[in-house]
């Protein structure tokens, strides 16, 4: 049988999200005033499946908590509630969709209800005679923690790709992840033939590296070890870490940086050559740097993501395990699941703008919420945690209390700290 022109749900996607007119569940959306969050909310509603009843409900339900009707608990109860019952959309990228804005919107319980019953509306409903729908399967699996069945649906995978989509980096990190999650050696890669890459990939094979995160550090870890490479985080305003309790005593080997930031530290590239030349290496997420000879560009692993993209602590995981053999150590880094997300030497500034708080905020409504909503904090965890049951990464014990926790119970943390004070 001829494989279709495009996957199942492709044309009812594209249309949905035309019919939004590009309206972003972004910042700017949550930070707005209620009469444009509810007007939102009604173009939302007016345009996602289901039946009239559900979305009525759902969404009168969801103004409630907008305009400061109904507290946390309340709203999050019934949304949860309707969330498990029929008359919600059928199509999965409609319920992620809606599960994003409830996340945004500070409802992360309710935002994971959505976000499971779409996994099961994917795995119901696959096809296996499109690429992207086996796709869908897997990236289910995994962010179930099922090997065996991500292992099944990545051999079925391989079979519907051409040999041009099997030579493609983004479906090579896929089988990557599967390989290193299944305990096997780290796949190859249609990596570029520089000289960094392959210094890169000759210093970290078969290497623990340290990844120092900017949140707490659990009480008792251990100082990291003079040989260990150690990898950090540079936000604005925060990309030199001199405080004298630093676990590794300040040195910094490899910085990782979003290409934003790169642009917000120092006023000119001269100036930027003199603050990260300094370290081994500058990895820069979807980014070139041409004016460090020490960059190198890092994909993001966008089809390990059903929904989302990945936050940096686990995107530098997937990264690090491209390379043959390696481990990865986290402290400092606890999924957002504190209401302390950069320590007093690590606290970032926007550029231009005001200064973030400890909990990386600027002061907006419901900002915390709308970036993990974004982000998908929940797909984000679950794809590291399969790598610490793996034993490929591991961590001091405030990371890993995180890890241990239960889906539901990491939502609920979520609601506790960002959701309930709508931050």
């Amino acid at each position: 049988m001829a494989r279709p022109l495009f996957p199942r749900y492709a044309l009812s996607s594209y249309f949905w999200r035309k019919s939004l007119a590009g309206g972003k569940i972004g910042r700017s959306l949550t930070s707005s005033s209620e009469r444009e969050l509810v007007s939102f909310s009604r173009r939302f509603e007016a345009k996602i499946g289901g039946s009239s009843k559900w979305r009525k409900y759902y969404f009168a339900t969801l103004r409630e908590w907008i305009v400061g009707e109904t507290n946390h608990e309340s709203v999050t109860d019934r949304l949860v509630t309707l969330a498990c019952e029929g008359g919600s959309p059928s199509a999965p990228h409609q319920t992620l969709a809606l599960s994003q804005l409830s996340g945004a919107l500070g409802l992360h319980v309710a935002s994971l209800a959505l976000e499971k019953r779409a996994w099961k509306q994917i795995v119901k409903n696959v096809s296996h005679r499109h690429p992207d729908d086996v796709l869908r399967w897997l990236q289910v699996t995994m962010y179930q923690g099922l090997l065996p069945e991500a292992i099944q649906a990545a051999d079925k995978l391989r079979k519907a790709l051409t040999r041009e989509e099997m030579g493609r980096y983004s479906y090579s990190d896929v089988f990557n992840y599967i390989s290193v999650w299944s305990g096997e050696d780290s796949a190859s890669f249609p990596l570029p033939h520089d000289s960094v890459t392959a210094d890169w990939n000759r210093e970290l094979n078969s290497r623990r590296v340290t990844i120092y995160g900017p949140g707490l550090v659990a009480d008792g870890t251990p100082d990291v070890p003079e040989d260990e490479l150690v990898i950090r985080i540079a936000g604005p305003g925060s990309y030199e870490w001199t405080n004298p309790s630093d676990h590794a005593q300040g040195r910094t080997d490899i910085v990782y940086v979003i290409p934003e930031t790169l642009q917000n530290i120092g006023n000119n590239d001269e100036e930027r050559k003199q603050l990260f030349l300094r370290h081994r290496y500058i990895c820069v997420k979807r980014g070139n740097a041409p004016y460090l000879p020490n960059s190198r560009r890092v994909e993001t692993g966008s089809r390990l993501f059903l929904r989302g993209h990945p936050n940096v602590v686990p995107l530098i995981c997937l990264d690090v395990l491209r390379v043959q053999g390696a481990r990865v150590r986290v402290i400092g880094s606890d999924f957002f699941a504190n209401s302390v997300a950069y320590r007093e030497d690590s606290k970032r500034t926007v550029a231009p703008g005001p200064a973030e708080n400890s909990a990386g905020s600027p002061g907006a409504q419901f900002d915390r919420s709308t970036l993990l909503a974004s982000h998908n904090a929940f797909q984000n965890r679950a794809l590291v945690k399969n790598l610490v049951n793996a034993g490929r990464v591991e961590g001091d014990a405030t990371f890993r209390s995180v890890v241990d926790l239960s889906e539901e119970q990491y939502a609920s943390r979520l609601d506790e700290i960002y959701g309930k004070s709508r931050t």
